[in-house]
């Protein structure tokens, strides 16, 4: 399924936890005020950003999972109508810097049941020289390998989703035509039903062998970031209070 993803930075002089708050309290039950906003979505979710394990800084505050109902496409999303346009999006003025924020579409492909409660995302991006068609064949390779060579990490694991960056989709929100600071060609979700759990798979030695694997086709991870993740809507089940 098509999955639109925002990563966003907040506005000039906000803490962060006053961003979250409003993001979470003030700007969500606005969108999800306008029928339009059901017409198109499948289920939305914020992870809040708490932690960075890994890379260098990475100057984000949270990112938006939106997934794409059925029939929809890049193009046909709820940021393309009038509501948006005129009030949703100025909103997000209040919150977030757009100049800086970064939009793009991923192609969700689950390999392992989401449970656990700690969630990382890790984003990747190829090396040089291959394509993202290279990159996203290899990835899923790796991961099958690794699930046969590398058992005990990986019953460390409780949930684990590679997203697949759609070729040609990545923009800066605010300003369209301006080319993005960084490339991602991938995003991987990884769960644990701990910190501790998380801690101890992260710091074995079958991660790093892992990551030995990845370097083959991917540079080192531009980051890893431990999140909270605010479930505010699931069209199976509706909204969360």
């Amino acid at each position: 399924m098509l999955k639109r993803v925002i990563l966003l930075k907040r506005k000039p002089g906000m803490a962060r936890c006053e961003m979250l708050h409003y993001w979470q309290h003030v700007h969500a039950p606005l969108a999800m005020s306008f029928p339009e906003w059901f017409a198109s979505t499948q289920r939305y979710i914020q992870n809040h950003f708490l932690e960075q394990i890994r890379g260098e800084p990475f100057g984000f505050d949270g990112m938006v999972e939106s997934w794409q109902r059925e029939g929809g496409n890049v193009g046909n999303s709820f940021p393309d109508s009038r509501a948006y346009k005129e009030v949703v999006g100025p909103d997000e003025l209040n919150f977030m810097d757009r100049a800086r924020s970064i939009l793009f579409f991923v192609e969700e492909r689950p390999a392992m049941a989401r449970a656990g409660k700690v969630k990382v995302l890790t984003f990747l991006a190829r090396r040089g020289g291959a394509s993202s068609e290279e990159f996203s064949a290899r990835w899923q390779e790796d991961h099958a390998a690794s699930t046969r060579k590398l058992p005990a990490f990986w019953q460390r694991v409780r949930g684990y989703v590679q997203n697949h960056l759609v070729p040609g989709s990545m923009k800066v929100l605010g300003t369209p035509g301006a080319p993005p600071p960084f490339a991602i060609d991938g995003i991987a979700e990884m769960r644990f039903d701990s910190t501790e759990e998380m801690t101890a798979a992260l710091a074995s030695k079958d991660y790093a062998l892992l990551e030995a694997g990845l370097r083959a086709f991917c540079e080192p991870a531009i980051a890893a970031i431990v999140v909270r993740e605010v479930n505010l809507y699931d069209r199976s089940a509706g909204p969360k209070a």
